[in-house]
């Protein structure tokens, strides 16, 4: 239960974090290719099934290059076991937050 509340909190932490950033970028620079290049990229993030990134992120980073782990849950002190289950939980959501965001502030500006 506990390493669960940790990764959806990390989850959460990677969704807010980038797309503050994001829908922030794409507001600021809007009807430009800063604008178009973010809900493009936006729109992949939302139509990707977290299933399916998860496997290709392990496939990536876990087996080809070996830079995080594949499995367990490791030492809590070492997040190298908290980045990629916290990155395919921060994905599936950082397209709906980063849309919302955009319109709110080109609504408000």
């Amino acid at each position: 239960m506990a390493s669960a509340a940790v990764g959806a909190a990390a989850g959460l932490a990677v969704t807010t974090l980038i797309s503050l950033s994001l829908g922030f970028a794409a507001a600021a620079f809007s009807n430009t290719w800063v604008d178009v290049t973010v809900r493009v990229l936006v729109m992949v993030m939302s139509s990707t099934p977290s299933f399916y990134l998860g496997i290709v992120l392990i496939l990536i980073f876990g087996y080809h290059l070996a830079w995080l782990p594949i499995g367990g849950t490791g030492d809590p002190r070492d997040l190298a076991h908290l980045i990629m289950p916290a990155l395919v939980l921060g994905i599936a959501e950082i397209g709906h937050s980063t849309r919302l965001l955009r319109v709110s502030l080109l609504d408000s500006l």
